[in-house]
């Protein structure tokens, strides 16, 4: 096994998000559970706005975590 599957199984393990993960997301100090969820809302979010329709104003800064 190579060291960056041994680094994301000990994360998976553990309950951590993996640092390869959070280079291609928002960073964000939630734990594997929770960063999970958040990411799983946020695409159900966009999905709906290409499928049924996007909304009429749209916060600009709430679409990124700071």
């Amino acid at each position: 096994m190579s060291q960056a599957l041994e680094e994301l199984s000990n994360c998976i393990f553990n309950g951590f998000v993996s640092p390869g993960w959070l280079l291609k997301a928002p960073s964000s100090q939630k734990n594997l559970v929770g960063w999970i969820e958040h990411f799983e809302r946020r695409y159900n979010q966009y999905k709906d706005w290409i499928e049924i329709e996007e909304p009429k104003v749209i916060w600009l800064s709430g679409l990124m975590i700071p």
